[in-house]
């Protein structure tokens, strides 16, 4: 019985998601899938150009474990996009 437990938890751990977000975007690896190029990430403001400003967002993306590593600016900008996608939805 001990054995059983012990291989339904490393069952778990693996078949779970290695990065967390704040979104239902769950990520296995660093590598993230191709982007909406109409969604622009920046990292400052716009200063030469009009603009609305619709909304804050934010994105989260947590490693599981000390084991997995650190999440990368990529998935960040994945989720950001995606998050940004759902705003312009509601509009």
């Amino acid at each position: 019985m001990k054995n059983f437990i012990i291989t339904m938890m490393t069952f778990t751990l693996v078949s779970c998601a290695n990065y967390r977000t704040n979104t239902k975007i769950e990520f296995n690896s660093t590598k993230v899938p191709d982007h909406d190029k109409s969604i622009l990430i920046l990292e400052s403001d716009i200063k030469d150009k009009e603009y609305t400003k619709i909304s804050n967002i934010e994105a989260v993306v947590k490693k599981l474990t000390a084991f997995h590593s650190r999440p990368t600016n990529e998935q960040a900008n994945y989720v950001l996009r995606h998050l940004a996608k759902e705003k312009r939805q509601m509009l």
